[in-house]
């Protein structure tokens, strides 16, 4: 028994158009055309066929997929290399999603404000770093001489880490770890004075993969709010110095400020 294109497209579950544009593809043809008026008429037996392709459509497979393993046969590594695909594409995804995520959680805190920073007095150490775990470790190196030195810093304070954007680099670059100090007649070498400053602020923790979702989306709120951020340099502030917690436990998490010159 033969059926006209509309009948096979209605008992298949697919468009006619569908029908006519695999037909196009070479994926299936006609069991025959009436020469006279070209109607198009389908067999039974052709049925398997379109389910057949729409399983492969279904599961992804481009046309010339489709083409290549109707022609060439089925074959498990070829349903193995698309299934690894879509988990490579679904790791992809769902990292997309968490950007997303980090960014309307910023719109909906509306954690960016502009602040004033004070003067300060600061004991200060250049660092060559390249992870962020080094950075961990330059504020046990800087805690560790100034106690050495017999250097007093304020303990509640924490710890300022000027930086800029080649902070996200997986090269070695360089940070200036800041310990705050009480002022000096004659401070000597590493002392310094950062005078106050206008700056964007927004919170973050002491993650590095949440510091560059930070930054990022800093980024995008100055661009949308035509705030202009000149240069590339930015501020990470600690507000705890307290890393004997930090020994004991390392999952703690220290809160931070990152800032913004303006």
């Amino acid at each position: 028994m033969s059926y006209s294109i509309g009948e096979f497209a209605k008992m298949c579950g697919v468009a006619t158009s569908t029908l006519r544009f695999w037909e196009k593809e070479g994926l299936i043809a006609p069991d025959h055309v009436n020469e006279d008026n070209g109607y198009r008429q389908y067999s039974a037996e052709q049925i398997d066929t379109v389910y057949t392709l729409k399983a492969f459509r279904d599961m992804g497979f481009a046309i010339y997929d489709i083409r290549d393993l109707m022609d060439k046969g089925i074959k498990r590594e070829r349903f193995v290399r698309k299934k690894s695909k879509y988990e490579r594409d679904l790791v992809q995804a769902q990292s997309h999603l968490n950007n997303l995520q980090y960014m309307l959680d910023d719109f909906n805190r509306k954690v960016i404000v502009d602040k004033e920073i004070p003067e300060d007095y600061f004991y200060t150490r250049t660092f060559s770093i390249s992870s962020y775990e080094d950075i961990l470790r330059t504020l046990y190196m800087i805690v560790s001489e100034a106690e050495e030195r017999g250097i007093e810093y304020d303990r509640d304070y924490g710890f300022r880490i000027l930086t800029d954007t080649r902070y996200f680099s997986n090269k070695k670059f360089d940070i200036r770890v800041c310990l705050r100090v009480p002022k000096r007649k004659n401070p000597g070498h590493n002392f310094m004075l950062l005078p106050s400053r206008k700056v964007m602020a927004t919170l973050c923790k002491d993650d590095p993969e949440y510091i560059f979702y930070a930054y990022r989306n800093a980024m995008v709120w100055f661009s949308m709010n035509g705030v202009q951020v000149p240069g590339n340099g930015f501020e990470l502030y600690f507000f705890s110095a307290d890393l004997e917690k930090k020994t004991v436990d390392k999952t703690i998490e220290f809160p931070m400020e990152m800032c913004f010159r303006i």
